[in-house]
């Protein structure tokens, strides 16, 4: 009898000891850095003076079009400029800088020249987000023209991976 409960104590500590694995989820920033990113679309949403918002799509410039973010380590980022320019001299790339922040829910980019409608910094909310297209909606002035008596309420601008 000693030996048979010393057996099965045996076996159940080697089955306690089996390795389980864990599957973590991947994170936005890594989901981020594995791809580069393109501007698809741009949405400005402005209240009028009776309170009634109205959505507008904003057209992209072809010379921005062919543009993609690439987002590196270290919160350091590549925008490629493709092959239209916007202007005669364009470079190439030029490195921006990027962050997340309130759990991975915010994006901010900076440095990005005249990218978002004319301004190079931009933060806002991710939405959308499944590791092949992400939202990033924000409240910020951006300098977009909306017709003088409305008000700015959102901008959302659209990226797929390519």
């Amino acid at each position: 009898m000693k030996y048979i409960i010393l057996f099965l104590s045996v076996i159940v500590v080697f089955a306690s000891c089996t390795e389980q694995t864990v599957d973590v989820p991947e994170s936005r920033q890594d989901m981020l850095i594995k791809a580069q990113w393109q501007l698809i679309g741009i949405e400005v949403t402005a209240r009028d003076t009776f309170g009634i918002d109205t959505t507008y799509a904003w057209a992209l410039l072809d010379c921005k079009k062919d543009d993609k973010l690439e987002f590196k380590a270290n919160f350091k980022g590549i925008h490629h400029t493709g092959d239209a320019r916007c202007y005669y001299n364009e470079t190439d790339q030029y490195a921006f800088t990027w962050e997340l922040t309130n759990n991975g829910n915010n994006l901010g980019m900076y440095n990005l020249d005249d990218f978002f409608l004319g301004s190079g910094a931009v933060t806002g909310d991710i939405s959308d987000f499944d590791g092949n297209k992400f939202t990033l909606k924000t409240t910020m002035d951006l300098g977009a023209p909306v017709p003088a008596t409305d008000t700015l309420k959102l901008t959302k601008f659209y990226f797929i991976k390519s």
